[in-house]
Order: structure tokens, then sequence, then C-alpha cells
């Protein structure tokens, strides 16, 4: 039987993506940040190009049981939302 906590499992740890556009790298994706206004605090990851092959990913260090996943979108333009 797991037991589950509120952590974030994912911050901070080693981010990787298919492609980066706008200098919104990979790791501001982990990095606790949920401002959603890419350029107010620059804690917004940014893909690059369109499609299903697009991806994101992080490694948690080890096997986790994962209960919850939170994932914030920009807001700050048209396009984004």
């Amino acid at each position: 039987m797991f037991s589950f906590s509120t952590v974030n499992l994912a911050l901070n740890g080693n981010a990787f993506s298919s492609g980066v556009g706008a200098e919104g790298v990979a790791s501001r994706g982990a990095d606790g940040g949920t401002n959603q206004d890419y350029y107010e605090e620059n804690s917004c990851f940014h893909g690059m190009g369109t499609g299903a092959n697009q991806w994101w990913a992080v490694d948690l260090g080890k096997n986790q049981p994962v209960s919850t996943v939170r994932i914030y979108n920009r807001v700050d333009n048209d396009f984004c939302t």
C-alpha cells in the first residue's frame, strides 16, 4: 500500500524537452513556480514546434508513486489559452 503526500516530487529535478522556444528552458517546468505570465517571472517552460511529437519530462530521481500532476498553462498571450 502506498502512502501519498502533497510533496512536489519534480521540484528542481532534471527536466528535458523535445525543443525549446523563446528561451523557456525545460527546467522552468520543474522550478515550482506557478505564475502563468511568461514575462513576469520567467517561470514558464516554452516548447518549440507543433504536433503530436512534442514532449517534456522530469527525472524524479527514483521510481515514485504519482497521484496528481498539476500543469499551469501560460495565459499571457491569446495563443496560449
